[in-house]
C-alpha cells in the first residue's frame, strides 16, 4: 500500500512543481508585454528630462564613421527637445523641435520633427557625393540600448548605421560646453603627439587619431569635448587601453584620462615653416606668383596665379608649417568661369559641397603642392560653361598627370 501511495505522489510532483512555476511567472510577470514596455520608455522619458543642463551626446554619422564625431547637447521636457551643436559654430545658438519614445520591436528615441542640427547628416541635398542624396549616413532615430544604474549615461545605437553612441549628462549649460569644444578645435595646433616609443597623430578637420608604439598601428575616428577628445572606441596599444584625453593648452599636451602617466607631447615635423617665412615669391612652372598676407594673419592671397592673373585665397595651417589652397571660385574673365580644384595624390577630389562649379574642365597643367609628406596634385584653371561639372571627369583628367610641377620658394 504505500508503494501505491509513494507511486501516486511521484507521478503528481511534476503537476506540482509546473502549477508553481507558472505562478512564479504570473508573479514575475504580472504585466503584459505592452505595459512593461510603456512602463520603460515612462522611465527613459523620466531620466531624459531630469538633466537639469540636458546632456552631451557624441554623435557619429555613417556606418564606418567616415566623418568622425560631433559634439551635441540635447535637453528635454516632456514634449520637446532643445538641440545645440558644434556646427552652429556658436554656443548660444541652439534649435527646438519635438521628439518621441516608442516601442518599435525595442525602445526607441526619435527626434520625430525637422531640426537642422539632429537632421543635418541624415538630410540629402540632391548632389552628387558626400552630403548628396544618401546625406552623411546620419541617423535621427535611436534605438535605447540602456540606462546606466547611475542614471548618468544612456546607451543609444543609431538605427540606420548601427554606431554606439552615448548621452553623458551635462553638469555644464549648453553654451558653455559646445564653445569650450569649438576653443579646443582652435587650440590645438599640432597633428603629431609623442612620448618616448608612443605616437598619436591627431585630425581635428577629419575628426580620427592613429596612435603606434612599437610598429604596432591602430587608428580610430574621435569627437571633441570641452575637455580634449573622445575617441569612437577603446584601443589597445602597447597593452594600454585608451579612451578619452585632456588638451592643455599651455603645455600643448594631450593627457590620457585611463592612463594618466600618458602624456603626449606636441611636436612640429621638419622642414616646418612659419606664417611669415611663407610669404614671399614662388616660382610655377616659369611663372612668379607672389604670396601676400591677409590682414587677418591667418590667410594669404596668392597672387598673378597663371596667365589669367587671378589671386587665388590659401590658409595657414600650423601643424604642418604650410599653407593649404582650399576649393574655391575665383573669378570670371572674359564669359569664362575660373575655380581651383584639389585632387588628392591625383586619384580623388575633395571639395567644398557649399562650392558650385560650372562645367567641365579645359586643358591646363596641373601642379603639386607638398606639404610635408603629403602631395596634392591640383587642376588650378578651367573654364566652366555648364551648371554643374561632373567630378569624376576632373579626376580622370588629373591622372594623366603623373609628373606634374612642383611650386617651389624663390
Amino acid at each position: 500500500m504505500k508503494k501505491i501511495i509513494f507511486a501516486y505522489i511521484l507521478m503528481m510532483l511534476p503537476a506540482v512543481l509546473m502549477t508553481s512555476c507558472l505562478k512564479d511567472q504570473e508573479d514575475k510577470f504580472s504585466e503584459s508585454a505592452s505595459q512593461r514596455s510603456a512602463n520603460y520608455l515612462a522611465y527613459v522619458k523620466e531620466v531624459l528630462m531630469s538633466s537639469e543642463n540636458g546632456w552631451v551626446l557624441n554623435y557619429f554619422p555613417d556606418r564606418n564613421q567616415s566623418y568622425g564625431g560631433y559634439a551635441y547637447t540635447v535637453k528635454f521636457d516632456s514634449q520637446k527637445v532643445t538641440v545645440g551643436s558644434e556646427l552652429a559654430g556658436d554656443g548660444a545658438e541652439t534649435i527646438t523641435s519635438t521628439y518621441a519614445l516608442d516601442n518599435e520591436d525595442g525602445p526607441v528615441l526619435t527626434f520625430d520633427t525637422y531640426n537642422a542640427f539632429m537632421h543635418y547628416f541624415a538630410t540629402p541635398t540632391g548632389s552628387s557625393g558626400a552630403g548628396g542624396y544618401e546625406a552623411y549616413d546620419g541617423d535621427f532615430i535611436f534605438i535605447i540600448m540602456g540606462v546606466s544604474e547611475d542614471k548618468n549615461t544612456i546607451t543609444l545605437k543609431g538605427s540606420r548605421t548601427g554606431n554606439t553612441m552615448y548621452m553623458y549628462r551635462n553638469d555644464r549649460n549648453t553654451k558653455d560646453y559646445i564653445n569650450d569644444c569649438l576653443s579646443v578645435i582652435d587650440e590645438v595646433r599640432y597633428e603629431v603627439f609623442k612620448k618616448d616609443e608612443i605616437t598619436m597623430n591627431v585630425d581635428l578637420e577629419e575628426r580620427y587619431a592613429s596612435f603606434s608604439c612599437n610598429g604596432e598601428t591602430k587608428e580610430c575616428s574621435l569627437a571633441v569635448t570641452d575637455k580634449g577628445i573622445k575617441l569612437y572606441e577603446p584601443i589597445s596599444i602597447n597593452g594600454m587601453e585608451l579612451l578619452t584625453f585632456t588638451y592643455d593648452k599651455e603645455a600643448e599636451t594631450f593627457t590620457s584620462d585611463e592612463n594618466a602617466s600618458i602624456v603626449l607631447k606636441g611636436t612640429l615635423p621638419d622642414g616646418w615653416k612659419s606664417y611669415e617665412e611663407l610669404l614671399g615669391k614662388y616660382d610655377v612652372n616659369g611663372t612668379t606668383v607672389e604670396v601676400v598676407a591677409n590682414s587677418d594673419g591667418k590667410s594669404y592671397t596668392i597672387k598673378n596665379f597663371s596667365y589669367t592673373g587671378l589671386s587665388i585665397q590659401a590658409y595657414y595651417k600650423y601643424a604642418i608649417g604650410s599653407f593649404v589652397i582650399p576649393v574655391q571660385y575665383i573669378g570670371l574673365l572674359m564669359g569664362k568661369y575660373y575655380s581651383w580644384l584639389i585632387a588628392y595624390n591625383g586619384e580623388t577630389i575633395t571639395w567644398d559641397t557649399n562650392v558650385k562649379f560650372r562645367g567641365t574642365n579645359s586643358a591646363t597643367d596641373p601642379l603639386v603642392i607638398t606639404f610635408s609628406n603629403k602631395s596634392y596634385t591640383t587642376f588650378w584653371e578651367g573654364a566652366f560653361e555648364t551648371e554643374e561639372p561632373s567630378m569624376e571627369a576632373y579626376a580622370g583628367y588629373l591622372t594623366q598627370y603623373p609628373e606634374p610641377f612642383v611650386m617651389k620658394k624663390k
